[in-house]
């Protein structure tokens, strides 16, 4: 197995256990900080939604700019964060695609 081949079987593996996990943030504490200075719990769930697609972006650009951590938006609901995580799905599966029709 070639390893673009065994790093999308460990994405799609994952993939379901960090939906599962997004799916259960409650609502209602989507705005809740563990500290004042720390981002808020919706912000830290849309990081974990955003970063599959957003390493794949990253790598892409060139010359490569950081994004900017500090400032991922409040999403105002759950089915927010999981659009970002669908769209950060696809944009990881269409890479692999890409990856492995050239091998």
């Amino acid at each position: 197995m070639s390893i673009a081949r065994s790093l999308l079987a460990e994405f799609e593996e994952q993939a379901p256990i960090t939906r599962k996990f997004l799916e259960r943030l409650p609502e209602d504490k989507l705005t809740w900080k563990p500290h004042g200075k720390s981002m808020s719990a919706g912000q830290l769930a849309y990081h974990l939604a955003f970063i599959p697609g957003g390493v794949v972006r990253f790598v892409q650009n060139n010359p490569a700019q950081a994004p900017d951590f500090a400032k991922f938006p409040q999403p105002a609901n759950r089915q927010e964060i999981l659009k970002t995580f669908e769209e950060s799905i696809a944009t990881v599966q269409t890479l692999f695609q890409i990856l492995l029709t050239r091998q």
